[in-house]
Formats: C-alpha cells, sequence, structure tokens
C-alpha cells in the first residue's frame, strides 16, 4: 500500500505529469499521463484518509474534519471520498456538530447510500 509511504514522491510525480498534459495535450503520452494523475491522486487521497483515521483513533476530532475536508476537496473523485464523508460525519458527531452531521449525512445518502451502513454503528 503505497498510501502509507511519504506523500511527497507522489505529489512531485503528479505534478510532473500534470505538466506534460498541460503543455503537451496532444502529445502521445497524455493520455496515459492522465491515467498515472487518477492513480497517484487516490494514492495521495488515500494517505490523507489514513491520516484523518489515525487522527480519529487518537481522538483528535478537529483534526480529522480539517483532513477530511481537505481530501474532499484536492482529491475530487478519488476512491476514497466516501470513507472520507463516513470519517468526516463521525468527527462531527463526536464534536457535536448536529448541522454539519446532518449536511454529511445527506451527502452520504445522495451520492454513496451503500456507506450509510458504516454509520449505523455510531447513531443506532
Amino acid at each position: 500500500d503505497f498510501s502509507d509511504l511519504d506523500p511527497n514522491p507522489f505529489r512531485q510525480s503528479f505534478l510532473d505529469f500534470k505538466l506534460l498534459v498541460q503543455q503537451f495535450p496532444q502529445s502521445r503520452y497524455a493520455p496515459d499521463a492522465e491515467q498515472r494523475m487518477i492513480y497517484l491522486r487516490n494514492i495521495l487521497a488515500r494517505h490523507e484518509l489514513n491520516v484523518a483515521d489515525f487522527y480519529f483513533r487518537k481522538g483528535a476530532y478537529v483534526a480529522v474534519s480539517n483532513r477530511c475536508q481537505y481530501l474532499l476537496e484536492t482529491y475530487q473523485g478519488s476512491d476514497s471520498t466516501p470513507e472520507a464523508l463516513v470519517l468526516l460525519a463521525k468527527a462531527y458527531d463526536k464534536l457535536e456538530l448536529q448541522d454539519s452531521y446532518s449536511d454529511t449525512v445527506r451527502l452520504i445518502e445522495l451520492n454513496y447510500p451503500h456507506e450509510l451502513e458504516r454509520l449505523k454503528d455510531l447513531r443506532g
């Protein structure tokens, strides 16, 4: 699992591929670079999720919220989005931020209804 490693080389690779796609969009390498960017985006998002999960286990719920929000804003469409929303909802619940919790649950219901099961342990 590459998401447990230092994310800086992955960020640099992502930026390098992005530069190639931007400067040479008609290049025969551009489609491959775009696919690699998706792969790297998912690794970077998973890294953020791993850190957020670590903070959750430590009871640092504000840090969880910040990491999950960063993940959702920076790595839109990543494979980690559903899990990040669930973790964000759990953090909001622990922080007793009812409006934010409810808004996040609505997002999950609309976009990832299969993830609602993960919240049942929290709310019964």
